[in-house]
């Protein structure tokens, strides 16, 4: 099985509002890349599970009009470690040769080709591990095989998934993005 785990629930503490409420080519920022792996789950339920977790009512709200699973973190407080091991959880059993990819909210351009090329590249790599690069600079989305399930769910605070990378680079696939624009993670409102 493949598990898309979509973090969503950041404080948005740089941007000074719920940035992935904000509109970006005239839909919410936090719809982008979601509507992608909706398409994604849709076409094969089968392959595919996707998780949303999230802080806000009104991500949940749209949700749940989609076939997926939302799980909602109540204690942002506790950093992005806390939204994995949510999103891990909402799995359930996830074997050593399953792969799980986290997609973070706050990345509006990365293009659905782009996106299965990476899948289907990592695939085809045989590496434990793959994310998303451009020249050289690793980013989001980053997927596991499940072998690396336990390391992330002993992560700690506001830490996510790049300690378990960096900790295993032998084991990294990189897939060059089209652009530098498709890692980009929006953090304040200049940044849009």
């Amino acid at each position: 099985m493949f598990y898309m785990i979509y973090l969503a629930a950041g404080l948005s503490s740089r941007y000074g509002s719920n940035k992935l409420l904000e509109m970006v080519d005239g839909k919410p920022m936090f719809t982008h890349l979601l509507d992608i792996l909706t398409i994604m789950k849709e076409e094969e339920p089968h392959r595919y599970e996707l998780v949303v977790v999230t802080a806000y009512d009104e991500i949940e709200e749209y949700v749940k009009e989609l076939p997926i699973k939302v799980v909602r973190n109540h204690h942002q407080e506790l950093g992005a470690s806390h939204s994995i091991k949510l999103g891990l959880e909402a799995c359930g059993e996830i074997g050593q040769h399953d792969h799980v990819m986290f997609a973070v909210a706050d990345q509006p351009y990365i293009q659905e080709d782009e996106l299965f090329g990476f899948i289907h590249m990592y695939k085809r790599s045989y590496k434990g591990i793959g994310c998303l690069s451009y020249r050289g600079v690793m980013g989001n989305p980053v997927i596991f095989q499940g072998q690396f399930v336990p390391e992330l769910m002993a992560l700690t605070g506001d830490v996510g998934g790049k300690a378990v990378v960096k900790a295993h680079l032998s084991e990294v696939f990189q897939y060059e993005a089209d652009s530098e624009m498709s890692l980009r993670d929006i953090d304040t409102p200049q940044e849009q």
